[in-house]
């Protein structure tokens, strides 16, 4: 009889801790868990280990103007309410500026919400945060969670991304 209050005041006291861990749950990704658009290895686009040129991340090393495509799942071990992601972009050129835009499918692949794009100017340089959010709710565990940005050449590349 003890065990039974005892499991029924765990699965309480668990149900009771939820939405405040919903709340005020995030997940950080470094930029190396990014992808090229084709699964070909792309002589252009590094992941690097870290240092202080360049933190952990992936990088576009092209010197020629143009944008690379990556893909960056940025997968979640809880429910969340709305899908917001910040992405640290380091831009290096003043040619060409970056443009991501976060994406959640269901489990089926159908696209449930896709974000206004997050850019920098094409004169911007230097390193910031793009936020994107997708402003409707109810993303569960099950949903794909990802990102696609387009990186500027001269050894721009994105260093983390963070899901809440």
């Amino acid at each position: 009889m003890k065990i039974s209050r005892a499991v029924c005041l765990c699965s309480m006291l668990a149900a009771s801790l939820m939405p405040i861990t919903k709340a005020v749950a995030e997940q950080t990704y470094s930029g190396a868990v990014c992808l090229p658009r084709t699964f070909d290895a792309d002589p252009f686009l590094h992941h690097e280990t870290g240092n202080a040129a360049d933190p952990i991340g992936i990088y576009n090393r092209s010197a020629n103007p143009g944008l690379k495509r990556v893909y960056c799942p940025t997968p979640i071990d809880h429910n969340i309410n709305n899908a917001n992601w910040s992405i640290r972009v380091e831009d290096r050129t003043s040619a060409a500026g970056f443009q991501c835009q976060g994406f959640v499918l269901n489990s089926s692949g159908a696209l449930i919400a896709a974000t206004p794009s997050g850019t920098t100017t094409a004169a911007f340089v230097g390193a910031t945060t793009l936020s994107v959010g997708a402003g409707t709710g109810g993303y569960s565990t099950e949903f794909i969670h990802y990102v696609a940005c387009d990186i500027p050449h001269n050894v721009s590349g994105i260093v983390r991304i963070t899901l809440n």
